[in-house]
């Protein structure tokens, strides 16, 4: 799966593309977007409490969960119109970076649940762009600082940069009008 780091940088640029009209610079909005990214990894609580890998990559990372829960972030955030929609595709983005890596033959185990509840089985796509970050994998914060960890980040962040380049590309030109 990517890091928490490239989580936070594609609800940022996910944010930016969603909303081209709107203002960058709502610091609170921006802040909101990050959190609707990261919150569909609130169920490794679960798994700290039980030791059950089993209940990562559930419900929260489908399309369908992690957008509700984008939207329950920006809601406790007080956000509307555009605001709020960056952070329903921020939600949105993490079940599919998360779907983005890995080997097809471990769906059962690391998949995600895209379709769920209509199509509850577990997917990973046959065209990985990027490298393995597991964290169930014991010496989690040594594990951050391993050179192979390093490598995942800055592949990460340059394909980051390219999304959010071109979003704000987006947002800079914007349609015809």
């Amino acid at each position: 799966m990517p890091s928490p780091l490239a989580h936070t940088a594609f609800s940022l640029a996910a944010a930016m593309a969603a909303a081209p009209g709107a203002p960058v610079r709502r610091v609170p909005a921006l802040f909101a977007a990050i959190v609707a990214g990261l919150v569909p990894d609130a169920d490794l609580v679960v798994v700290a409490l039980t030791g059950d890998m089993a209940w990562h990559h559930g419900p929260s990372h489908s399309l369908v969960g992690a957008a509700v829960l984008g939207l329950g972030v920006g809601a406790a955030f007080g956000l509307r119109g555009r605001a709020l929609a960056w952070c329903v595709v921020a939600g949105a983005a993490h079940p599919l970076l998360d779907w983005e890596l890995g080997d097809p033959a471990d769906a059962a185990r690391f998949g995600v649940p895209l379709g769920w509840p209509a199509w509850p089985a577990r997917h990973i796509s046959p065209w990985p762009w990027f490298l393995p970050f597991h964290i169930h994998e014991p010496g989690f914060i040594a594990n951050l600082l391993r050179p192979d960890a390093v490598a995942a980040y800055v592949r990460e962040l340059v394909f980051a940069g390219v999304v959010a380049a071109v979003a704000w590309g987006g947002r800079r030109f914007g349609p015809p009008k």
